[in-house]
């Protein structure tokens, strides 16, 4: 599958979110270290947790999309890219980046 853009979003019914105008992207994760304090004062780490991959993206969305991107334009494209944000929310997707590749299971937790 082929995706020329920078970053698209795939939701669970196929459905998908093309963003064209990405002004950056970027991923990370977090280890988390445990410890416990021992009696002589010092702390013993004997446990490490990877957390969730974070992938963040900032694009940009307007109302005269690229003519391949949508064939509506003004309000309701703007409409449109709001409505499948709400629809995913709380929900599993894959997004696809040209620099990171396909990344499974991911959840949009923030859009603004």
């Amino acid at each position: 599958m082929a995706f020329p853009q920078p970053v698209v979003i795939i939701a669970e019914d196929q459905t998908t979110f093309a963003g064209y105008g990405v002004k950056e992207y970027r991923v990370s994760q977090q280890v988390d270290v445990t410890s416990h304090p021992v009696e002589s004062g010092s702390d013993v780490s004997d446990h490490a947790r990877a957390g969730p991959v974070k992938f963040t993206c900032t694009v940009r969305v307007t109302a005269s999309p690229f003519p391949h991107q949508s064939t509506q334009v003004g309000e309701p494209h703007l409409q449109m890219a709001l409505a499948f944000f709400q629809k995913v929310k709380c929900k599993f997707v894959t997004i696809v980046s040209t620099r990171y590749g396909v990344m499974t299971n991911m959840v949009i937790n923030s859009w603004e």
